[in-house]
């Protein structure tokens, strides 16, 4: 059996253009098992994917990213797939992982695809904001102080940044991201 196992997400793909490359690169349709943006804890057309391989079955993806939501989630993924003497294929780059595999050649599948992951979540958070002058961090007006107050402790270099920060309750990239290099603004 060959079937593609289609994960939806804010930051990745659309099922369309997921189905699209799994079907270009099969030459063929193949059925389909798709997480949608919020599928409930699991994962579960994922885990019915599993479960329905059998020794010698394929489980495609568009690219490993999709295999899941962590670099834990994906090992885990992993070694049930190949728990069942299946395999798993990667079409965007034709890699595979079945149970010939060596060790480190599967190790090398799910960091990619957690690097895929890792991407994909920063490109959702960047829409997110997209439109808003938001650049990260919390709002100032959920901090301990005014901005104005943590401005000028942030300005005076005798105040360490992690003693600024925990007044203020925020984070020290917060306050860079805000303020600046604190030299410049001491110069100011």
């Amino acid at each position: 059996m060959l079937a593609a196992y289609l994960r939806l997400s804010p930051g990745g793909p659309s099922r369309e253009a997921q189905a699209l490359t799994v079907t270009e690169a099969l030459g063929r349709p193949v059925t389909e098992y798709v997480d949608g943006v919020a599928p409930g804890p699991g994962l579960p057309a994922r885990r019915q994917a599993i479960h329905s391989l059998s020794t010698g079955d394929i489980l495609a993806v568009a690219d490993a990213g999709r295999l899941g939501i962590s670099a834990e989630d994906i090992l885990s993924t992993l070694v049930d797939i190949l728990g069942r003497e299946a395999a798993v294929l990667d079409v965007s780059t034709g890699d595979s992982v079945d149970g010939r595999s060596s060790p480190e050649s599967a190790l090398r599948f799910a960091m990619r695809a957690a690097r895929a992951v890792r991407s994909e979540k920063a490109t959702g958070l960047r829409e997110g904001r997209k439109g808003t002058a938001r650049k990260g961090g919390a709002p100032a007006g959920k901090w301990n102080v005014a901005e104005a107050e943590a401005r000028r402790m942030w300005a005076d270099l005798s105040v360490s940044v992690h003693e600024v920060a925990r007044i203020a309750g925020t984070s020290v990239p917060t306050l860079y991201r805000r303020f600046g290099a604190r030299s410049r603004i001491a110069a100011s």
